[in-house]
């Protein structure tokens, strides 16, 4: 490994434009470009205009984009060869972009003189920047990258708009004292407005951030226009942190269902939709009461089911978090001290 030198920053920047911007623009921002070039299939090209605008927003200049075929490696080495890559300070990130693309953009900038100083890929496992010749930049030593939720969503091209309910955190601390004490009252309180007001109070009372909630997200270019919500959302340095919370402690089909159905569900869903827009960066929980009378059955602890039946399917080593009503007394001190541990771990994570 190579330190880190904080004077490695380029004139202008090669960027292979794949599913997820968001690789793009972290290499951007640290390496700070005077202007770009994108590379992209016709797969990815309305990604390839999300980063230019958002890289318009920044003051750094888009070059003419190239369309390549993915699938054909003379089609990229093509395109490198009408690309200035002799300059010093001209580097390539094969970040993204189909395999082919990374695997012939790199060598096509070989052969053009560009050497292993200036060429990279980000490590999104890692969170490392990695450099060819063996430099390395890591992300959490990264305090301008100025990212924020909204910043995400419009790199895939999405449209966030909150959703605002007057609830206090302080009404939602008794509202969450009242259920955990005497389950019964849980249906008084409809939705589970009230734990999302409560898990963001307790993030922003560990971050001293003001997390977002109840986000109605839009893909403005989708035909049909897909929707979803983000419940709670956390941006900390280069990690996106999603929440999802669910006062739900059974499916709503029936009672013979299995009562982990509805928090499964959830839990799918915050994991894919934070992948979709943080990538192997995000983190993703779910807070849930499938706990909150009964711990488990004969096949064990709800909360345990919930982890295990996600881990066996998800491929990210950033596996999905599950908490349960143990954690949120836990949390609020109803049984000892207030004791905010396994939420930490999870944000510093």
């Amino acid at each position: 490994m190579i330190k880190m030198d904080i004077r490695r920053k380029c004139d202008t920047l090669i960027l292979l434009v794949g599913s997820n911007p968001l690789p793009n623009y972290i290499t951007a921002r640290i390496l700070e470009p005077k202007n770009v070039v994108l590379l992209y299939t016709p797969q990815t090209k309305d990604v390839a205009q999300y980063l230019e605008s958002n890289f318009r927003e920044i003051s750094i200049d888009v070059l003419p984009p190239f369309a390549v075929d993915g699938a054909d490696p003379r089609s990229t080495r093509d395109v490198l060869m009408r690309v200035e890559v002799d300059n010093p300070k001209t580097f390539l990130n094969y970040t993204g972009g189909t395999k082919v693309m990374a695997a012939h953009a790199r060598m096509a900038f070989r052969e053009r003189g560009g050497s292993d100083s200036q060429a990279s890929y980000l490590d999104e496992r890692e969170g490392v920047l990695r450099f060819d010749d063996g430099y390395e930049i890591h992300l959490k030593d990264q305090s301008d990258l100025d990212l924020t939720i909204e910043r995400i969503a419009r790199l895939h091209g999405i449209k966030v708009t909150p959703d605002e309910y007057a609830l206090s955190p302080e009404k939602a601390r008794e509202i969450a004292t009242e259920v955990l004490k005497n389950p019964a009252l849980k249906g008084q309180y409809g939705p589970s407005k009230w734990l999302e007001v409560l898990v963001a109070d307790l993030i922003s009372e560990i971050t001293g951030s003001e997390p977002k909630r109840n986000l109605h997200c839009e893909f403005i270019r989708s035909e049909n226009k897909r929707e979803f919500e983000i419940d709670v959302s956390v941006i900390r340095g280069h990690r996106l942190y999603v929440v999802s919370c669910t006062t739900s402690g059974k499916s709503d089909k029936s009672e013979k269902d299995n009562k982990v159905a509805k928090a499964k569900s959830k839990l799918f869903e915050v994991a894919i939709r934070s992948r979709q827009l943080g990538g192997d960066l995000a983190r993703s929980a779910l807070v849930c009461l499938v706990d909150l009378v009964e711990k488990g059955d004969n096949k064990g602890l709800y909360i345990d089911q919930l982890a295990q039946d996600v881990e066996s399917v998800w491929d990210s080593p950033n596996k999905p978090r599950v908490f349960g009503a143990a954690h949120l007394r836990e949390w609020l001190g109803l049984n000892a001290e207030p004791n905010l541990d396994s939420l930490k771990e999870w944000l510093e994570s």
